[in-house]
């Protein structure tokens, strides 16, 4: 037994002296903030959400710390008692990622986290993108920050122009909040065809995914050529899995764009490209189905001094549809929107005061349709945000 005891003492010792790790160290990182909405449209069946008034309420806790040969680690979690897992049930926990950075990249596995699409690097909003606020103004991309996957991030620096290429994989649909240890995967059964006529909601809200997921690949691309310019792209495929069922086409999406900064100005254009899942056609009579999805989107920013900024987006995305008949005949429609975002930011200190004002001409896609068909919002916001 005291040969055993000393074997295995020796083993322990060995392997400490091996793989020693320096202690890590453990780091809150948030902000504060308080928003006032104002949101109303024109036109039936609008946004007319009215006042709302909210306060942030994640934080997010990170540890780090260095390996004996260089490399380092870390890991985050969110805590967000408004967080949904997968199952719709409430989660205190919510994105959560555990990496290791070595001369040759980082790896890591994300939880609910880590995305990787570039469709809002365009923007130089004075407070954030404008198409990417409360009022649902376009269709984004999917993106793998929305499931649990496996990364690769090359190292900065290795590559000219400080291009950075990010890889990742999500081996199944499960998208749970802050997943533990030992979860087992997910694939859903229920699959979105989007059959939907003129109008109908889920062309306008929703994300154009298959929900019966087997797997998602994002890919993103960073790289500065000259100074002052940013080019960045990614693209993202969903395969579905039907059990059975019959696609057509499974989802894909790309995003591109450039972003140029001299002096206090800055500006930036980029293009978003869906293609939605497509299930089997059916044999009903003028069958709807969403083709593809384009969108273009411009931003300028200018700093007027190191406390102001100011900033105008603006964004237009088409929606190109097919109505099938019993007949195999095939009638094209387009429908569009354009919105208009402007916003003012001022900080004092560790204080932001930010206010934002977007208008949607078309909201929903249907800029196209008369009377009250066609539907035109508004949204105004406050913001306040303390920096910690």
């Amino acid at each position: 037994m005291k040969k055993i005891i000393k074997l295995a003492l020796v083993l322990i010792t060995s392997f400490s002296l091996g793989f020693a790790a320096n202690a890590g160290e453990l780091t809150v990182t948030g902000t504060a903030k308080a928003t006032y909405n104002i949101q109303s449209s024109d036109g039936s069946g609008g946004n007319d959400n009215g006042k709302g008034l909210g306060i942030t309420n994640e934080l997010a806790f990170s540890g780090s710390g260095e390996l004996d040969n260089g490399y380092t680690w870390s890991y985050m979690v969110a805590l967000d008692p408004g967080a949904v897992t997968g199952s719709g049930t409430a989660a205190e926990n919510d994105d959560t990622t555990m990496t290791l950075t070595t001369p040759y990249g980082t790896v890591g596995a994300f939880i609910s986290a880590g995305g990787l699409n570039t469709s809002l690097k365009h923007s130089s909003g004075a407070y954030a993108p404008g198409i990417d606020l409360g009022l649902a103004q376009v269709i984004d991309p999917v993106d793998l920050g929305g499931y649990n996957s496996l990364q690769y991030h090359s190292p900065a620096g290795l590559i000219p122009f400080n291009t950075v290429i990010k890889a990742g994989y999500a081996p199944s649909g499960a998208t749970g909040a802050g997943a533990s240890g030992n979860a087992q995967g997910t694939t859903n059964t229920a699959v979105n065809d989007y059959d939907d006529s003129i109008g109908g909601a889920s062309e306008a809200d929703a994300d154009f995914s298959p929900e019966a997921i087997s797997s998602v690949s994002e890919y993103s691309i960073t790289t500065s050529p000259i100074d002052g310019l940013t080019i960045n792209a990614s693209y993202v495929d969903l395969a579905s899995n039907l059990q059975g069922g019959v696609s057509t086409r499974d989802y894909e999406a790309g995003a591109a764009n450039v972003k140029y900064a001299y002096g206090p100005l800055t500006i930036g254009y980029g293009q978003v490209r869906i293609q939605p899942y497509l299930a089997a056609q059916t044999s009903a009579e003028n069958t709807v189905r969403v083709k593809h999805l384009r969108q273009s989107d411009w931003s300028i920013g200018y700093a007027v001094n190191e406390n102001l900024s100011l900033s105008y987006d603006k964004s237009s995305a088409e929606m190109h549809r097919t109505a099938t008949s019993k007949a195999a005949v095939d009638t094209k429609t387009k429908r569009t929107q354009d919105s208009v975002t402007i916003q003012a930011a001022y900080t004092i200190g560790g204080m932001t005061l930010a206010l934002s004002q977007a208008t949607v001409d078309g909201d929903g896609y249907t800029k196209e349709l008369t009377g009250e068909s066609r539907k035109d919002a508004k949204e105004t916001i406050f913001a306040v945000t303390m920096a910690f």
